[in-house]
Formats: C-alpha cells, sequence, structure tokens
C-alpha cells in the first residue's frame, strides 16, 4: 500500500510539473521564446513518462510555436509535421491542436519560401471549423500577397475578419488589418492604408502598456506605421516609430520584426540620401537574418543594395551581394524541385552577365578613352600646328603682296588655328582626369586652394573673392581645377565696370559636403541653365573660352560620386550648389 500510495505521488507531482511547465511555456512563446521552448521540451518529456497523449501535442505545439517566433523556421516545420502525425495517430478527434499545428506549419513553410506547401496545408486545415480559422485565413491571404495575388490576398483576409472580434481578439484583428494596409502600401494607395490603420490606432497606442498585448503582432503594427508614415515623407514620425519597433523587437527577441524594422528603416534613410547610414544597417540587418535563417527578410535587404549601387553606376560593388543573391538561389533550389526556383537563379545569372557585360564595356571604353586622348594630344594638333605655322611664313614672306583683303584672311585662319589649338587642349584636359586615388584625398581648406590660384587672376582688375573655412575633401589637382574653372567662369561673364564679386561657402551635412560658389555677373537665362556643362556649348561666342570649363567641373563632380546644378536669374547671379560625399565614405 505505502509503495503504491508513493508511486501515485509522485504521478501526481510530475503531472503537476508538467501543467506547470506547459503554463510557463503558454506565458513565454510570444516575448521569450527560448525560454518556452526549454519549458515546453521539459513539460513534452514528462508527458511523455506519463503517457499524457493530448499533453504531449500540446507540449510539442508549444515548442513548434518557441521555434516559429524565435525565427527557427525550419526547425519549426519539422517540429509541427512530427506533431501532426501523432495526433492523426493518437488524436484525431483533437481538432483544435491539430488545426493549430496546421496552421503554424502553414506560416513556416512560407516564412521559407515553399508557397504551394504552404497552401496545401492551410487548405486543410481550412476544411474544417476551429477556432483558428481566422489565422488560418489570415496566412492564406499573406501567402496570395506574396505571390502577388492582391485580390485573392484581401478576400481571404476578409473572410479572416468575419472570423474576429474585435473586443475579444484585438489583435488577431489588428493583425489582419496590418495585413490589407500592406497592400494599399505596396499599390501606392496611401490614402486608403491610412483609412484602415486608423481603425486600429487605438489598439496600437494601448499595446505597449497591455499586460495581455501580443508584442509580435505589436511589433509588426508599428513596422507597417512606420512605413506608412515614410511613404507619407513623414520622416521624422517614421524614424521615431521604427526606433521603438527595432528596441521592443530587440527586446523581446523577435527576430523576424527586428529584420523588418532594420529594412524599413534602410528605405528611409536612403529617401532622405544617407546612404551610407542605409548601407550599413542593411549589412546588419543581412547577417542578422543570415545567423537567423530568415531567407526573404535578407534577399529583400540583399536587393535594396544591389539596387542603389546599379542606379549609381557603382557595379563593381553590387558584385559580392549578387553572389550572395545568386548562393541563396542554389540553396533554394537544392532544397526545392519547384521551378520557380530556376527562374530566380536565371535571373540572378543574367544580372550577373549584364554587370560582367557593363563591365567589358567600361574596360573597352577606357582603352578607346586612352587611344582618343592620344589621337587629341599628337595626330588632331599636328596638322593645326602646320597650319599655323604656313600661314605666319606665308604673312611673314609675302605680307606686302596679300593686300588688306590678304592679311585680313590670314589673321581669320591664324585666329581659327588658335581656337581649334585651344579647343584641343581644353578636350585633352577633360579626357585626362581620372578616377581619384582614395590615399590622395586630402581635407583641403578653401582658403589654400584660393592662395595657390591669386596669381592666375592678378592682372584681373575689380575681383574681389571671398570665401568661409569651407574645406574640399579631393585630391590637390581636382580641387584646384575645380575651383580655378568656377572663379574663371565668373571672370568671364561679369558685369562691365563693375567688381566682380564672388563668394564661396559651404557645410557638411548627412555625410555629404555641400559647397555654394556664387557670383553677381550677367547671369544665365532659365531656359540656357541645363546647357552650361555640355561641352563646347558656349552660350555667348564673343566670350573668349573654349565651352570646355563648366564639363570639367561636373566632370571633376562625377569622380567622387557627387552632383552638381546652378540657380541663376539673369543680369542678377548665378549660383553654382555642389555636393561631394565626404572623406570616409565608401561611395568615393
Amino acid at each position: 500500500m505505502t509503495n503504491n500510495s508513493t508511486n501515485q505521488d509522485n504521478t501526481k507531482t510530475e503531472y503537476q510539473e508538467m501543467v506547470c511547465l506547459i503554463e510557463e511555456a503558454k506565458k513565454f512563446y510570444l516575448s521569450a521564446p527560448v525560454i518556452a521552448k526549454e519549458k515546453a521540451e521539459s513539460a513534452l518529456n514528462l508527458a511523455k513518462q506519463l503517457n499524457d497523449y493530448p499533453n504531449i501535442a500540446v507540449a510539442q505545439l508549444l515548442i513548434v510555436l518557441s521555434y516559429a517566433y524565435s525565427g527557427h523556421y525550419k526547425e519549426s516545420i519539422s517540429a509541427a509535421l512530427e506533431n501532426i502525425a501523432f495526433i492523426h495517430q493518437y488524436l484525431p478527434e483533437n481538432i483544435n491542436i491539430l488545426s493549430n499545428t496546421y496552421n503554424v506549419a502553414g506560416a513556416m513553410y512560407m516564412q521559407v519560401g515553399q508557397f504551394q506547401k504552404a497552401l496545401n496545408i492551410l487548405f486543410t486545415a481550412a476544411a474544417v471549423e476551429s477556432p483558428y480559422m481566422s489565422d488560418i485565413q489570415n496566412n492564406i491571404g499573406c501567402i496570395y500577397m506574396e505571390v502577388g495575388n492582391s485580390e485573392k490576398a484581401i478576400e481571404a483576409w476578409q473572410t479572416a475578419l468575419k472570423y474576429t472580434d474585435k473586443e475579444k481578439d484585438p489583435y488577431r484583428y489588428m493583425a489582419t488589418v496590418i495585413n490589407i494596409v500592406q497592400i494599399y502600401l505596396r499599390q501606392g494607395a496611401n490614402e486608403n492604408a491610412r483609412q484602415v490603420f486608423n481603425t486600429i490606432i487605438d489598439i496600437v497606442e494601448k499595446a505597449e502598456h497591455d499586460e495581455k498585448a501580443n508584442f509580435n503582432i505589436y511589433i509588426d503594427s508599428l513596422n507597417v506605421f512606420g512605413e506608412l508614415c515614410r511613404q507619407e515623407k513623414k520622416y521624422d514620425a517614421a524614424l521615431e516609430i521604427l526606433n521603438r519597433s527595432l528596441e521592443l523587437a530587440q527586446a523581446k527577441e523577435m527576430i523576424h520584426g527586428y529584420c523588418f524594422g532594420i529594412n524599413t528603416i534602410a528605405k528611409l534613410y536612403f529617401d532622405k540620401h544617407r546612404e551610407i547610414d542605409a548601407i550599413e544597417i542593411l549589412q546588419e540587418g543581412i547577417q542578422y537574418a543570415d545567423i537567423h535563417n530568415i531567407h526573404g527578410v535578407k534577399k529583400s535587404m540583399l536587393e535594396q543594395i544591389i539596387g542603389h549601387y546599379k542606379k549609381t553606376d557603382q557595379h563593381a560593388k553590387a558584385f559580392p551581394y549578387l553572389e550572395q543573391l545568386y548562393e541563396m538561389s542554389q540553396e533554394q533550389m537544392k532544397t526545392s524541385r519547384e521551378k520557380d526556383f530556376e527562374a530566380i537563379i536565371d535571373e540572378r545569372e543574367r544580372e550577373i552577365q549584364v554587370l560582367e557585360s557593363k563591365n567589358q564595356e567600361i574596360e573597352k571604353h577606357n582603352t578607346i578613352l586612352k587611344q582618343f586622348t592620344h589621337i587629341i594630344s599628337h595626330d588632331l594638333r599636328e596638322p593645326v600646328r602646320g597650319i599655323n605655322g604656313f600661314a605666319n611664313l606665308l604673312n611673314k614672306k609675302f605680307k606686302d603682296k596679300l593686300g588688306e583683303t590678304g592679311e585680313e584672311y590670314i589673321s581669320f585662319i591664324l585666329s581659327e588655328t588658335g581656337n581649334i589649338n585651344n579647343k584641343l587642349a581644353r578636350l585633352l584636359e577633360y579626357t585626362s582626369l581620372k578616377k581619384p586615388e582614395k590615399n590622395q584625398i586630402r581635407s583641403l581648406s578653401i582658403h589654400e586652394i584660393i592662395e595657390r590660384q591669386k596669381q592666375q587672376f592678378s592682372l584681373i582688375d575689380k575681383l574681389d573673392i571671398i570665401y568661409d573655412d569651407t574645406c574640399l575633401e579631393m585630391e590637390y589637382d581636382h580641387a584646384d581645377k575645380l575651383i580655378y574653372e568656377l572663379i574663371d567662369n565668373a571672370v568671364k561673364f561679369r558685369k562691365e565696370e563693375q567688381y566682380c564679386r564672388i563668394e564661396i561657402s559651404g557645410e557638411s551635412k548627412n555625410a555629404y559636403q555641400h559647397i555654394y560658389v556664387k557670383d553677381y555677373g550677367i547671369g544665365i537665362a532659365e531656359k540656357y541653365q541645363q546647357r552650361v556643362f555640355k561641352i563646347f556649348n558656349q552660350l555667348d561666342k564673343q566670350t573668349k573660352g573654349a565651352g570646355v570649363g563648366l564639363a570639367i567641373c561636373e566632370r571633376i563632380i562625377e569622380l567622387y560620386k557627387g552632383r552638381i546644378h546652378i540657380e541663376s536669374v539673369a543680369e542678377e547671379f548665378t549660383i553654382f550648389r555642389f555636393s561631394l560625399p565626404d572623406i570616409n565614405s565608401e561611395f568615393i
């Protein structure tokens, strides 16, 4: 009797411990999934010892959920399939646990990009009425959104809302509404997105202080809200919301929410031309996604970086990220026979081929440019020198016989050959400009640059150059050439009988230097402002020059991945504004 009583007491104690562990795992699987998994595994071992089939299924489901919310999607799928097989064998009548396990398995297949498997398993779950119908329809909608079928996605989410009570289950309701908002954001329908989001704004505002809050859904809502504000160009509000999302996601170990937030902040940085910050946070996100095997988010981040480098013609920098995408595609091919993955690999290979082709074109162009520079230096200038020499000789030996008209013709020939020679010399300057060596770039003060050039403008009367302590981060030759050409342009187009006043100032902002060069000369009419940077494009044929100076300025700035534009009012002023990345920028 004593032994039986002891055994019963032990069994009762083990049962109570198992129930306690299950309740703790339920409490933590959303906010602390790693802890929840440990609790659930301990509960599972006790349930197996007790042959308690219902609690084996519950504990196994909690392990599935813990893997899911910690971003271990493959492990979650494996545990879910094991649980489904167990329930079919031992608990076929337990529809609730079976439906929930099917639902999580479908959601995890979606996360790893196996959409058809996800739909098959979710349609199986939806065939039977259960308390999880809202979640099941929600996930079906998410898959349709991923494959680009917005109509079916909205249809599924509308079905999900029919099964959701906003008052009793606000977070499930919020999750569905968030998905609808995302559809509108993808379509650029910001007004619709804002209108729909406002239906849950009260839940969002209360969530952070709600002890029963579903923080996974709450963090998703913050990320979507941040993206909505970004698209509405409310950047400060968006950044505040997204930073809060990242803090919560880290604190609660919500891996997917954290990556989503990083992705959206990067888009915001690109919007605000903070390219360096955007690349840095995406690189951090890629490493994080890699560690936790979140392939979909990693792919999106890689594509953001590749898109930026392609847009800015930095094809070489895109290569490492394209290779990562290519490797991801190959890995997907190993785990799936679906033709969709073959198409992805083909697409990546085509992109790599395009980039290789562009690099070959650049190399070919550089070779042609070197040949062209040699032609300008020697072949083209030689006959011009010959014509000039013979014209001088003709003028010297036969001056008395040429007459007034002949002398005029000779003078014209000498003037035009001089003009051609000047244009060729300036063209040689333009084509000889080379990309800066990063180790040769220095921070050069405007004062230092102006002092070196004073002698070149010493014969100009009434020249007044005013400048602050701005610095240019360039090679010496490039900085001297750029400032010289801008001053020379101001001098050429100054107003007669007036001081030529030039103001140079600048500031450093958002990892860029912004420089302003202003003169009070004759100005440029608006209709001509787009033409001034074109080579040999002289607006005033009477003014001496080759029409190359401003083209040289633009070329120098482009070599530093900068931008230049003009503001001018005829007969009043002209401002040349240019922006250059800071010296430590990876864009130089």
